[in-house]
């Protein structure tokens, strides 16, 4: 059991999908097939004790966005990207940076999380964020 204050290690606990899964995501295009993972995670994890999925957050910019998971202390954000573009010189995107911040913002959480997942292989990579 995982304790209130810890971070989930999703690179620990996300598992490929099973062949069902990845024939469908195989025929899609690549912004499908991130909403496609997006979706299978929270079907998949959804009873994951104390992880809220895909809630609307106002950001000081008074923008709507959706955080991808928060547990309370973590916000979490999922980035399906192809292989080549998770080299450890190349990440975490900037920009991707700043969409955690400002949820965490909205959530005054101090932490979040990017988690990268490879659309080809399901491999994941975690970056810590704190403000």
């Amino acid at each position: 059991m995982r304790g209130r204050d810890e971070i989930v290690h999703w690179a620990e606990i996300l598992e490929k999908p099973d062949e069902d899964v990845l024939s469908v995501l195989e025929g899609l295009p690549d912004d499908a097939k991130g909403t496609a993972i997006h979706s299978w995670i929270e079907s998949e994890y959804r009873d994951l004790e104390g992880v809220e999925f895909e809630n609307p957050v106002m950001t000081d910019g008074g923008e709507v966005g959706f955080y991808d998971a928060y547990d309370g202390n973590f916000v979490y954000e999922f980035k399906t990207k192809n292989c080549c573009s998770m080299r450890d010189d190349l990440l975490p995107f900037d920009e991707d940076v700043e969409q955690v911040e400002k949820y965490m913002a909205a959530t005054d959480t101090g932490y979040g999380v990017l988690v990268y997942i490879c659309r080809d292989d399901f491999d994941v990579e975690e970056y810590v964020v704190s403000r």
